[in-house]
């Protein structure tokens, strides 16, 4: 749940919206750690991998050092990781960052606007891939290992 301990692991998309499989990424911009924007559309026409996260959450600490290996692994493939914190004031996602040695940008999602209104995640962490075309591909509700990872990433290279 959004705001303690534990994290649960679902997405819900309904009619209103959201992320769903087959249908365009919902674009979004917010603030970066280091002050610049994050949006999406800036990455138009390379596959992406978006992580939603939070400093409270357990598992997210465990995922996020995979997510940074992939990176580096498949920059050279065009491949781009972009993290947004939910609900997490930007020390505490400092520190993580800094903690784990996060090398991928970074957005603030403070008020989970994007979160919940956008891609309509109910829980963390949530995995979204996108392929070349802005396509979401698959949508990997909880923690994801890093077989997992790798097999996704590959499908949308």
């Amino acid at each position: 749940m959004f705001g303690g301990i534990t994290a649960a692991y679902f997405i819900q998309a309904g009619p209103a919206g959201g992320a769903q499989v087959g249908r365009p990424a919902p674009d979004f911009a917010v603030s970066g750690l280091a002050g610049a924007t994050v949006a999406l559309s800036d990455y138009r026409g390379r596959p992406v991998v978006i992580n939603f996260f939070a400093s409270w959450c357990r598992p997210c600490w465990q995922e996020l050092p995979d997510l940074d290996d992939a990176a580096d692994k498949y920059q050279e493939r065009g491949l781009t990781v972009l993290g947004v914190a939910v609900k997490d004031s930007q020390d505490s996602i400092h520190r993580m960052v800094e903690n784990l040695g996060l090398t991928f940008p970074v957005g603030l999602d403070p008020a989970a606007e994007v979160a919940v209104e956008r891609y309509r995640i109910r829980g963390l962490p949530v995995t979204v891939f996108v392929d070349r075309q802005g396509v979401v591909r698959r949508i990997w509700p909880g923690p994801i290992d890093r077989a997992s990872l790798d097999r996704l990433i590959v499908e949308i290279l």
